[in-house]
């Protein structure tokens, strides 16, 4: 599973979970990369706690958004020490055509969710990671 592009062709067989803290995170930010780049990708939606100063996530989002894909992302703006960094990347989100949602009064999310909808010969598939 470390090439995030193989996971299209494993999902056909099975459902995967993958668990980063015992698992090297590159593939899913690759798995990010190539969705944003993927012709048969419609859509993408994640959610974002605390978001690096670079973050190649973000940058596939933006370039998915260029490829013409539909975009959402959440992002935490409680998230401690990143609260700036966080609306930062908010506001680059907006002005790349990304649709942001911030964080909800009284709420705080720590959750690191995506969907991503891809067409596929034979209908939808919608794959989350």
């Amino acid at each position: 599973m470390e090439e995030a592009w193989d996971l299209y062709n494993a999902i056909q067989v099975k459902d995967y979970l993958i668990h980063p803290p015992y698992h090297s995170y590159e593939s899913v930010i690759r798995f990010f990369e190539h969705a944003a780049s993927d012709p048969n990708v419609t859509h993408i939606k994640i959610t974002q706690y605390r978001v690096a100063r670079k973050s190649r996530i973000m940058t596939a989002l933006k370039e998915a958004v260029r490829a013409g894909k539909q975009v959402f992302v959440f992002i935490e703006v409680k998230a401690r020490f990143d609260e700036e960094a966080n609306l930062e990347w908010g506001e680059e989100m907006e002005r790349a055509g990304v649709r942001v949602r911030y964080s909800f009064p009284g709420v705080k999310v720590h959750a690191k969710l995506g969907l991503v909808r891809r067409e596929e010969a034979g209908g939808r598939c919608s794959t989350p990671i």
